[in-house]
């Protein structure tokens, strides 16, 4: 089967590592995988360095929509695809003509929660796409529009082995933060719970791993000092088995971001590490983490929950043993990455 996959942000983001998701399992299913976005975007940039065939298209501005369209046309062409994967609404419209011209099966994905505004525009649009797949369970559709949620994968090497999986509890008290740099994820709200724990338990650490974005780490820095915590790091961004190390190090995961997490890679992937975690009620968190098996769920803000929930980890071992017990074990039926290609294949094939 050959399937060409449209993406047209120039930034990379939970959209853009669903959508590689997405290709890397239908390369692996033993499909013929093309790419068409925007051209030197980070997408381009990281199709090119898996070996996914890439072609070029313009970006979202609304000038580029005609040579877009034809762009699409003329690789359609090129390749014939069986199926057109859409994974942003600017590139779902002209998926759907094309589509309806030449007898192709288009398929949407949304990396996204919020609602599909209603209008007769997108009613035309989804009422001619044959399937919509979602990231979570929280994609609400008009007209009757049922979607599949898919979770993403998650590569973790610890769910492919082939003895019995056990959660490990760090003998050190590592409170780890992996989020990139930015107000939304709430980094001054976990260095004020930290404040509370590290009275109770001197011997807690704090890191914190994740890009500079939209927050620099020297303001944290600063922040930590003014609170006079004793003990914390800040480890940058981290890319494949250095996240596995940082998550093995930690004995807590948290999670303590304001709003987003429509799609909570990091909560994915401290479960699939066999760690709990103590996230806050936003996005898709409640749907996946339920309170007190994996962790504990608070609401957005509340710092004197989060760190009781951190004290609470901290001081009964046995406790956070049995919740990255439950976190392991559902990882390794819910997010394994043949899950995901299983799911994938029920859709390709009709079955």
């Amino acid at each position: 089967m050959t399937i060409l996959h449209l993406i047209d942000i120039p930034w990379w983001s939970g959209l853009a590592a669903y959508a590689f998701d997405c290709m890397i399992a239908h390369h692996e299913m033993g499909h013929k995988v093309f790419l068409l976005c925007e051209k030197k975007s980070l997408s381009e940039k990281h199709a090119k360095k898996i070996g996914i065939p890439v072609f070029s298209m313009g970006g979202r501005r609304f000038w580029s929509a005609p040579f877009n369209f034809f762009a699409l046309g003329l690789r359609l062409a090129q390749v014939y695809p069986n199926i057109i994967v859409a994974h942003t609404g600017s590139t779902h419209w002209m998926a759907v003509l094309w589509g309806a011209i030449l007898g192709i099966r288009v398929i949407r994905t949304r990396a996204i929660a919020q609602r599909v505004k209603p209008g007769v525009l997108n009613r035309w649009i989804y009422g001619r796409t044959d399937c919509v797949i979602a990231a979570s369970g929280q994609l609400s559709i008009p007209w009757k529009v049922n979607p599949k949620a898919f979770l993403p994968p998650v590569n973790n090497p610890r769910l492919n082995f082939d003895g019995p999986l056990t959660a490990q509890v760090s003998t050190a008290k590592k409170i780890g933060v992996l989020a990139r740099l930015d107000p939304k994820k709430g980094h001054f709200d976990v260095l004020q719970s930290m404040d509370y724990v590290q009275k109770r338990h001197p011997d807690c650490e704090l890191h914190i791993a994740g890009a500079e974005e939209n927050l620099p780490w020297k303001d944290l820095s600063k922040k930590a000092s003014v609170l006079g915590l004793k003990t914390f790091g800040y480890h940058g961004f981290l890319e494949h088995e250095k996240i596995w190390k940082f998550l093995d190090s930690c004995r807590v995961g948290v999670i303590a971001s304001l709003e987003s997490e429509e799609v909570s890679r990091a909560l994915l992937e401290w479960m699939s590490a066999g760690k709990p975690v103590v996230a806050s009620r936003v996005g898709c968190i409640p749907e996946i983490l339920k309170d007190g098996e994996g962790g504990f769920i608070f609401n957005p803000g509340d710092v004197q929950t989060l760190a009781a929930k951190i004290e609470l980890l901290l001081s009964d071992t046995n406790l956070a043993r049995k919740m990255g017990q439950h976190n392991l074990e559902r990882a390794s039926k819910d997010f394994a990455p043949a899950r995901f290609k299983a799911q994938w294949h029920e859709v390709l094939y009709g079955a």
